[in-house]
């Protein structure tokens, strides 16, 4: 995996990301902010569902399943949802070709770095806070569920509000 740092010079570079899981309410949320910071993004999961609908609707490209074949020789980056393993076959072969492989959990802190900030953590109602934040500020956010009054699971803008998951340590990452 790639530090915070490294991920924010990726996103600053610009170019194409490949989000393996983008069905998940996170990677959906991280691969739009992607979008609207002007990387070219597409992605894959093992099953459409109402993320992968929206995101379609918006000029991503989702594909069905999980393999090689996804990562052209026009991808330069790969972020895997913490759903993914580290020895997937599609991870092995983004390493193969020399790719950076970064997790969810690495990326958004690193869209966060030049942004006003408002992390949100804790063990219950992080969903919740995170959508009452950004409503009350109406300001950009990064939620983890469908919420009424919000379109969709993200919205980039200069002051942002999201979901900073403590569970795998990623949110030292993160400077709010």
């Amino acid at each position: 995996m790639i530090p915070v740092d490294q991920a924010e010079q990726l996103i600053k570079r610009g170019g194409h990301v490949h989000l393996m899981g983008i069905g998940g309410i996170g990677m959906a949320g991280v691969a739009w902010l992607l979008k609207e910071r002007g990387l070219t993004v597409s992605g894959c999961d093992l099953q459409s569902n109402r993320q992968t609908e929206w995101l379609s609707s918006k000029g991503i490209s989702v594909l069905h399943g999980h393999h090689d074949a996804h990562l052209n020789n026009s991808v330069d980056w790969l972020i895997r949802s913490t759903a993914v393993s580290d020895t997937h076959p599609e991870v092995y072969g983004a390493r193969k070709r020399d790719l950076p492989v970064s997790r969810r959990g690495e990326v958004l802190p690193a869209l966060m770095r030049d942004r006003i900030c408002i992390a949100v953590s804790g063990t219950h109602g992080k969903t919740t806070t995170t959508a009452m934040i950004a409503q009350v500020l109406q300001c950009g956010y990064c939620v983890g569920g469908e919420i009424v009054g919000l379109e969709g699971v993200a919205r980039d803008d200069d002051i942002m509000v999201v979901e900073a998951d403590e569970s795998d340590g990623t949110v030292t990452g993160y400077t709010p």
